[in-house]
């Protein structure tokens, strides 16, 4: 569920981590799958900042509520940079 442009965005970052963790190819399908799995983790990731924010009667997402939705997933900004 995104736009065109953050799909292409996203095809161009995994085919450069898979190009630089070695891989010489990447199916078109797999490239979707994992463009498609990135998208939605993500995705939960901000719902669920929207959700705190919401919970908490503000409007505006602040760093707080990124950093406890991802404590929520077990995840931190390293472990989620080095999953990107």
């Amino acid at each position: 569920m995104s736009d065109d442009f953050t799909r292409h965005i996203f095809e161009i970052i995994i085919s450069k981590v898979a190009q630089a963790k070695g891989f010489t190819t990447i199916s078109e399908s797999a490239l979707n799958i994992f463009v498609e799995v990135a998208i939605e983790r993500l995705s939960q990731y901000a719902r669920s900042a929207a959700h705190l924010t919401n919970h908490c009667g503000r409007t505006d997402t602040n760093g707080f509520d990124v950093f406890e939705a991802l404590s929520k997933f077990n995840e931190s900004p390293e472990t989620l940079a080095s999953y990107i």
